[in-house]
């Protein structure tokens, strides 16, 4: 085999992502390399790499150091979300999975312990544990473990200190309840909260470290939602393998919403809850009754004891984003064209659109989509950025410069860890960290 330097680029991206998938689990197929490209990018300042081709053939030079795998996990899984995202999977633990454990173990002093798996930043367990916290059906004893292979979400996770961005769909009763504003616009997580979730460092890929957390099977409800898009078949079905021996009997398996209607795994069965697809470990093949709603109280009524509301439809943005990291750009466009046909006047499915039409080749098309998109919201940071990447791939310098200044200057409003909307999780810190490393880069 020839060595990493007397390979063609694309060899190079061939041989990277395979290592990527044996490093991490993470698939990396010829439709996403763009992304992986947009990484290595990104990474490369923080490794001290001139560029992403050089950051490239470091990476296939040897075997890299614990420490920079853990680098380089940082930049490959950063991952955006938000508080009671996909709340119609909350909505179905809320009225069917704890009612269903609790006719099982009410009285026999057995904790309910759940597992959020790809916890990035910790949005996810933090709505699950609010979500039982004001349940019409108390659970005596909760167990949460979130576990991520990013080191930085998980720190920030445990921080418990979230931008608005994070909040966006949440209720101000509920942010009143459970936050405190801080000083410089952000809000800290109640303590009660923060101390019900247990985070760890976990890579999917082989599930070692896991033993720390309990025997095997015992387990009652897994997330794992919007984490396997990013795997190959195989792996898909090696880590649902894992979650099949970590769950109870009869526990519950929950994945992202565009990730259940193609998930097949022996010995857990679909089950068909409140809407959407969910799984059930059972020797059975299907269950013996029927689960049934708890009825909960009307939210409006009685906003300083109920839960979270969790019963709002399916985001048209959120299914856009979903089949868009999958690299399903006839899926991404059809949802993001939904999404403009229920609000025209929403940037974010311009800058998604902006998004497919980039990856799909089509940079006029992506342009006019992200011109719109700040017309709308002119301190679109996303937005900025994006335009000035696709400016400079097409050798528009000046013009890449003056959105990338844009972008800068907003983001020195904001404090360095906070999450900048639509970026995939990056800070306002690290993202003048990669323009900067961008600009330095580019000719005069």
């Amino acid at each position: 085999m020839p060595s990493p330097q007397a390979m063609e680029p694309s060899f190079r991206l061939a041989m990277l992502a395979e290592r990527i998938d044996a490093w991490f689990g993470l698939h990396y197929p010829p439709a996403r390399w763009g992304d992986l490209l947009r990484a290595m990018n990104n990474a490369a300042a923080a490794f001290g790499a001139p560029s992403a081709e050089a950051l490239v053939l470091r990476l296939l030079s040897g075997d890299p150091e614990p420490r920079h795998l853990e680098m380089l996990a940082t930049h490959l899984t950063i991952g955006e979300t938000y508080f009671f995202r996909e709340r119609v999977g909350l909505e179905v633990i809320r009225d069917f999975l704890v009612p269903d454990w609790l006719a099982r173990h009410r009285g026999d002093g057995r904790p309910l312990r759940i597992w959020c798996a790809g916890c990035s930043t910790g949005e996810e367990p933090y709505s699950l544990s609010m979500l039982l916290d004001g349940a019409a059906n108390p659970v005596s004893g909760v167990e949460c473990l979130a576990t991520d292979i990013n080191k930085d979400a998980l720190d920030r996770a445990r921080g418990g200190v979230f931008g608005d961005w994070s909040l966006r769909n949440t209720p101000s009763w509920l942010k009143s309840r459970y936050f405190q504003p801080l000083p410089d616009g952000r809000f800290a997580l109640s303590p009660a909260i923060r101390g019900s979730v247990s985070f760890d460092i976990l890579n999917l890929a082989d599930g070692a470290g896991l033993e720390r957390h309990g025997p095997a099977a015992s387990f009652d409800i897994i997330l794992c939602r919007n984490v396997l898009m990013y795997f190959s078949a195989e792996r898909i079905t090696q880590v649902c393998q894992l979650f099949h021996r970590a769950l109870a009997d009869k526990g519950w398996l929950l994945v992202g919403l565009t990730e259940a209607p193609n998930l097949s795994v022996p010995g857990l069965e679909p089950v068909q809850l409140g809407g959407i697809t969910v799984f059930r470990k059972t020797c059975v093949g299907v269950l013996a009754e029927p689960l049934v709603p708890v009825g909960m109280p009307d939210l409006s009524d009685a906003p300083d004891s109920a839960p979270p509301p969790c019963s709002e439809a399916v985001d048209a943005c959120e299914m856009a984003r979903g089949f868009a990291d999958q690299a399903r750009w006839v899926e991404a466009r059809e949802w993001c064209e939904t999404a403009l046909r229920n609000d025209k006047l929403n940037p974010v499915p311009h800058f998604l659109l902006a998004h497919v039409e980039e990856a799909t080749h089509r940079p006029d098309m992506a342009i006019r989509s992200l011109r719109r998109a700040l017309y709308l919201y002119p301190d679109f940071i996303a937005a900025q950025f994006a335009f000035g990447r696709i400016e400079l791939a097409l050798g528009k310098r000046e013009a890449a410069r003056r959105h990338f200044g844009r972008a800068r200057d907003a983001l020195a409003q904001m404090p360095p860890d906070e999450i900048v909307a639509e970026t995939g999780g990056l800070t306002a810190g690290r993202l003048i960290q990669i323009l900067c490393h961008i600009e330095d880069g580019v000719p005069a």
